[in-house]
């Protein structure tokens, strides 16, 4: 009887060796395939050199103190949409149809998030983002989100109808109100929306109505497109302040405002126009209708070479 114990006790616990080595109870040997970094891109944009030789413009080296907010917005159903440098989380809002009565531009939407898409970061494939049909997120104001300078940027994919007539929200900051140089009350901040042909639409406060419309390419589809907005410090001898508009890592307009006028007291928007900017609940209008990924809301004008490497964020 012994004889066959340690006859078969060998073949018995083979198996169990080799079945907690599969299911993550060993550590990987050489010979094992390298766990898939998922973090790489939010890795790069918040400092980590691994990857800064081998993009396309290898001198620039990113710094996570440029950074105001960054929010994935890849998080569980039930999770606060986490701020990646912990300055604010934002608050999904989901469950409140968008009305459109006596707005022409609108398109109704349930005001839901379909979760589990596939992620459009393409270095971070295990991850999912999420599709805004009416459900949007709000960042609340915190002294501090925003600046004199700054850059605003994320991933997109446009999912509405081409060729309607109606205006789709991507960013609205800021609020009414009388400034000193007002004479009555004006809207302060900027906004980013896609107008009905299918161009990314910049607003920035002193300016009235849009500043700009993107030229050519238009919003691409099918498949992600990266967007930034870059407003400058102000000129030293004019005082004006240049904006950019990127469509992936491409400059696509440019034009200037008189100094910006910081949106304070207002939350930030994405996915909707808010009816009240300065009420996180209040609904509103002109719902996205798209995946949107990693938003980053950045202390300065980002130059041509770095939002090119984020747009074009290679790997390998």
């Amino acid at each position: 009887m012994n004889a066959w114990l340690l006859l078969l006790t060998p073949l018995l616990v083979l198996p169990i060796v080799t079945l907690f080595k599969f299911v993550g109870c060993s550590s990987f040997s050489s010979a094992d395939a390298e766990p898939v970094d998922n973090l790489r891109y939010l890795k790069y944009l918040l400092g980590d050199p691994k990857d800064v030789a081998i993009q396309k413009n290898p001198g620039v080296h990113p710094k996570k103190a440029d950074i105001i907010g960054y929010w994935r917005l890849v998080d569980a159903e039930g999770n606060p949409a986490k701020d990646e440098v912990g300055f604010q989380n934002g608050e999904y809002k989901s469950g409140k149809a968008i009305s459109v009565v006596g707005v022409d531009d609108s398109e109704t939407a349930p005001g839901i998030f379909l979760t589990g898409q596939p992620s459009l970061v393409k270095s971070d494939p295990i991850s999912t983002c999420r599709s805004f049909i009416g459900g949007h997120v709000v960042i609340p104001f915190k002294s501090g989100l925003y600046s004199t300078a700054f850059t605003v940027e994320a991933w997109v994919e446009a999912l509405w109808t081409p060729g309607t007539k109606f205006t789709h929200s991507l960013f609205t900051a800021g609020g009414f109100f009388r400034a000193e140089f007002d004479q009555t009350s004006a809207f302060h901040g900027f906004s980013l929306s896609a107008n009905a042909e299918g161009r990314w639409d910049a607003t920035v406060f002193p300016h009235v109505g849009p500043l700009f419309s993107s030229q050519l390419p238009l919003i691409p589809r099918p498949g992600p497109t990266h967007v930034a907005l870059t407003v400058a410090a102000p000129d030293p001898v004019s005082s004006k302040q240049q904006v950019s508009l990127f469509v992936d890592g491409k400059i696509t307009a440019i034009g200037s405002v008189g100094i910006y006028s910081l949106p304070n007291g207002g939350h930030l928007f994405i996915g909707l126009h808010p009816s009240n900017p300065e009420n996180v609940d209040g609904g509103g209008t002109h719902p996205i209708l798209s995946k949107v990924q990693d938003v980053v809301l950045h202390r300065k004008a980002l130059s041509a070479d770095e939002i090119e490497n984020h747009a074009t964020f290679k790997t390998s």
